[in-house]
């Protein structure tokens, strides 16, 4: 089992979230079911518990066939028309509009938003700071965005809430700060690259020649 389904899993055992993920798939966000009554079995799968509906509501974050037909290898619809097909009703974050985010009452919401909006930079920074709940979001929650989302946050052990919101800023700046060394350990080895040539001397002389320090040393011999 991989970590967005151990992350998911767990978050999705919280009553409330899994409340308000089936009154969002069943009841278009009405509370009707609610957390005080529910009781554990496995949130793997969300399923339908009555009526003769052919569907099955399955709490996952993914991409994929939606139908078993679409899950077949044969697409010959002479075959199909034989074979009963189910459609498999998935939670798609990228989705979701507005106004369906708006139905969600738990975590959910600011979990589905981030990560609507992750692969934008600018819809994302939009999000964060008009969702106040991501400034003291519940750890679970924050770890199915780490991993939905794929993004480097940290979080770190013991933590119950982590401001999300800050931790994207310092995230932001971890990346500005390895981009400018980056930047400038590639000037230095050019300049390194240079003095070889036009002195015809080896590496380490011309390293030495430029002050260039052991710690830098170390990091421009791997890049021969």
């Amino acid at each position: 089992m991989g970590q967005i389904d151990v992350f998911t899993k767990e978050y999705m055992s919280n009553n409330e979230v899994f409340a308000d993920a089936f009154n969002y798939f069943l009841y278009d966000g009405k509370q009707i079911v609610r957390p005080e009554k529910l009781r554990e079995l496995d949130t793997t799968e969300i399923a339908i518990p009555f009526g003769n509906r052919k569907e099955e509501a399955v709490q996952k974050f993914r991409d994929g066939p939606r139908t078993l037909h679409e899950m077949m290898s044969v697409q010959d619809p002479d075959i199909l028309k034989y074979v009963a097909d189910y459609r498999i009703n998935l939670i798609e974050p990228c989705e979701i509009g507005e106004d369906d985010l708006a139905k969600l009452r738990s975590s959910l919401r600011p979990v589905l938003g981030f990560i609507k909006y992750s692969k934008d930079s600018e819809e994302l920074n939009a999000f964060l700071s008009k969702d106040s709940e991501l400034k003291a979001l519940d750890v679970k929650a924050a770890k199915v965005i780490k991993v939905c989302a794929n993004i480097d946050i940290q979080i770190n052990e013991g933590e119950k809430v982590v401001d999300v919101c800050k931790a994207v800023q310092d995230m932001n700046e971890k990346a500005r700060q390895e981009g400018k060394q980056e930047a400038r350990l590639e000037t230095l080895y050019e300049a390194v690259k240079n003095a070889m040539e036009f002195f015809h001397v080896s590496m380490e002389e011309a390293m030495k020649g430029l002050k260039v320090t052991e710690e830098d040393r170390a990091i421009l011999m791997k890049r021969i």
